[in-house]
């Protein structure tokens, strides 16, 4: 699946919920991340990231590799899912200014850094 960004947020609420959103006029990506983690999301097996993606819904624990560019985002999706959005990648393509890039940046790697399922990698030299 391949999403041409024409909207890029990153957001933080009081809550430590952490919201990064890509977007055009018809379709969304959306990587939501809470540092809360209770019993029912162990039980479940889930993450503390969850993948919605416009129609297709979302879920969680669902990413192997997450590759930032300076252009692009790459999400290659893991079995879980492979199987929910019946695609085996993610590619979203943005253009952002140096500051939007590094605050981009700087919320994946809240996101990911102590994930250790998923393979978070920045590109950019």
């Amino acid at each position: 699946m391949e999403l041409n960004a024409t909207t890029v947020t990153c957001t933080e609420d009081e809550n430590n919920i952490i919201i990064v959103g890509f977007s055009n006029n018809k379709n969304f990506v959306i990587l939501q991340y809470s540092a809360e983690f209770d019993e029912q999301d162990l039980a479940n097996g889930w993450s503390q990231y969850y993948l919605e993606i416009s129609s297709l819904g979302g879920s969680y624990s669902c990413i192997d590799t997450i590759e930032l560019y300076s252009d692009n985002l790459n999400i290659k999706l893991n079995k879980n899912g492979v199987k929910k959005f019946t695609s085996d990648f993610v590619n979203i393509k943005f253009f952002l200014l140096e500051a939007q890039w590094s605050e981009l940046e700087i919320f994946l790697v809240k996101i990911f850094e102590n994930d250790k399922s998923v393979n978070f990698k920045v590109m950019k030299s």
